[in-house]
């Protein structure tokens, strides 16, 4: 989330460029930022205590209880939260732009549907799945879920919804994609997911994470 203005807002194509190799995420200077962004973070305390050790589930309990003020986590689970806890109003906004930034977002598809390889009704499953991906099943299918259509969003109403803060950076194409869906292996995702909790622990430096992430992307 914190790449998003740090990173991407300047070249939203740095996913594409790190395939090619004319970048890494050691010589970005918006990685360096977005993991310095964290660093502070922590150091001025905005972190729950015990923060590098939690799971999601101190995360979603400390919105649904009210202790906590925000947390990275994907946009659809504020539907999740409220019908937790009706008394809490939640809203999806974008990291905050470092001064004189761009303010920008990230999307994607938190959950999907597939078909089975081995499957023998594989015409019926994509039948299926092309029916869903029509533009008023899949506005149906994301009102249900508290999650944004795959398509048709020109003709969805966010006013009022908990993506109303978000609204006009979907309008614009203000947005890039989640980057742990495109990039190249699992591995990259968890050498910044270990590397943040070791940022956070300070068993790590900005350097070692970035370092690990090029590794990870070059296996």
């Amino acid at each position: 989330m914190i790449s998003a203005t740090r990173v991407y807002a300047e070249n939203p194509d740095w996913n594409q460029d790190r395939s090619t190799g004319s970048v890494t995420f050691a010589n970005t200077q918006g990685w360096r930022d977005t993991l310095q962004t964290i660093v502070d973070l922590n150091k001025a305390g905005c972190f729950q205590a015990g923060a590098q050790g939690s799971g999601f589930d101190a995360i979603t309990n400390g919105l649904s209880r009210g202790t906590a003020l925000a947390g990275f986590i994907p946009g659809g689970s504020a539907k999740e939260l409220m019908s937790a806890a009706p008394d809490q109003k939640m809203v999806v906004q974008a990291f905050p732009p470092a001064q004189g930034g761009k303010t920008f977002t990230l999307g994607g598809s938190n959950y999907s549907l597939s078909v089975n390889a081995a499957s023998t009704k594989k015409k019926a499953i994509q039948d299926f799945l092309d029916w869903l991906a029509q533009p008023q099943n899949a506005k149906r299918y994301a009102e249900i879920s508290g999650a944004i259509p795959v398509s048709g969003l020109e003709s969805v109403d966010l006013a009022g919804s908990a993506y109303q803060p978000v609204e006009p950076l979907l309008r614009s194409g203000s947005y890039a994609p989640l980057p742990t869906t495109v990039w190249p292996n699992e591995s990259v995702a968890d050498a910044i997911s270990s590397g943040v909790q070791g940022l956070l622990t300070g068993q790590n430096t900005i350097d070692q994470v970035l370092a690990k992430m090029d590794a990870a992307w070059d296996q």
